[in-house]
């Protein structure tokens, strides 16, 4: 193998992976926010306290 090719090889794996990182991330995202709606809404919203 060619060093052209050994380059050519390694830049497709670190955008495989960078794009596979970025898609990961936005999943645990989207999870994180879609947990946190449904205990919302299986405990109602939090009481509404007087100011002082």
């Amino acid at each position: 193998m060619t060093q052209s090719a050994a380059i050519h090889k390694a830049t497709y794996h670190l955008y495989t992976f960078t794009i596979s990182k970025l898609i990961s991330t936005f999943g645990s995202s989207v999870y994180t926010f879609g947990i946190s709606l449904y205990v919302l809404a299986l405990t109602g919203p939090p009481p509404i306290s007087p100011s002082i």
